[in-house]
């Protein structure tokens, strides 16, 4: 690193036109900078990112002192050699002003292509006989970018590989997926043509708001006659037939009303 002139060190930073300012908030924060203005409704204050406004209603106090904000700015005022401004960028880096520390490097490259130290601060690196940082330095190294990353060509001819056989893996358990729903749908339609096919029964007529459950399949009937005996009659579709009475009346059966069957046989 490049010593710093003994002028520069020495000097006042005090007798500035640069006025350090910092605002109060209610909650207690604190935010230091130079003031640029102040019209008694609105503050603007001038940062290391840039410049910020607030309303004077939003500031519990305004309080007006030196700040390393104001003494920058009073240094780089009087900076003007490459050597005084990169005294000003480690000054301004060790004390808290990163944004303004680089742009005093940078103006240090526009008056000393070759300054190593600034180079070297901005990220630049001396490769093939040029200065290069950020992408094209990763370019000039060798470096490919993959995946969001810079690797090596090594490095990217193994995750390629990697991601083929991953991608190989995937597609695999894509088939063996699609093979066993085909074979399940097919041992599902084999069971549906042997299984046999079963009676019915289903609630479809109601009385009075209740359900009489009638059988639709035709059967022999077996009715009882006196002292409670069976006696075997003659088989006879019955499309639809109830089993029980509600509230004491037979229970409607419009279809063997229509043939003349009487229900309560």
């Amino acid at each position: 690193m490049r010593g710093l002139p003994l002028a520069f060190l020495l000097f006042p930073a005090a007798a500035s036109g640069f006025d350090g300012a910092a605002l109060v908030f209610p909650s207690g924060g604190v935010l230091k900078g130079v003031l640029l203005s102040d019209d008694g409704r609105e503050v603007v204050l001038e940062v290391d990112g840039g410049t910020v406004e607030f309303s004077r209603d939003a500031l519990a106090e305004l309080r007006r002192e030196p700040n390393a904000h104001s003494e920058f700015k009073t240094r780089e005022a009087a900076a003007k050699t490459p050597a005084e401004l990169w005294a000003l960028a480690r000054w301004a880096s060790e004390n808290g002003l990163p944004g303004w520390a680089r742009q005093s490097a940078e103006r240090v490259l526009g008056l000393e292509l070759g300054h190593e130290d600034a180079r070297a601060f901005l990220g630049y690196q001396l490769v093939g006989g040029d200065w290069r940082r950020g992408d094209a330095l990763m370019s000039a190294k060798g470096y490919v970018r993959h995946g969001g990353r810079w690797l090596t060509r090594a490095e990217r001819a193994s995750a390629l590989e990697e991601e083929s056989r991953e991608d190989e893996l995937r597609r695999a358990a894509r088939e063996e997926s699609a093979r066993l729903r085909e074979l399940a749908f097919a041992v599902d339609r084999a069971v549906a043509r042997r299984r046999p096919v079963q009676p019915v029964a289903a609630p479809v007529l109601y009385f009075l708001g209740r359900p009489a459950f009638v059988d639709a399949l035709p059967r022999n009937r077996f009715l009882p006659a006196a002292m409670g005996q069976p006696v075997d009659r003659t088989w006879r579709p019955e499309p639809f037939q109830t089993y029980r009475p509600v509230l004491g009346l037979a229970p409607l059966d419009p279809v063997s009303s229509r043939f003349g069957l009487d229900p309560l046989r």
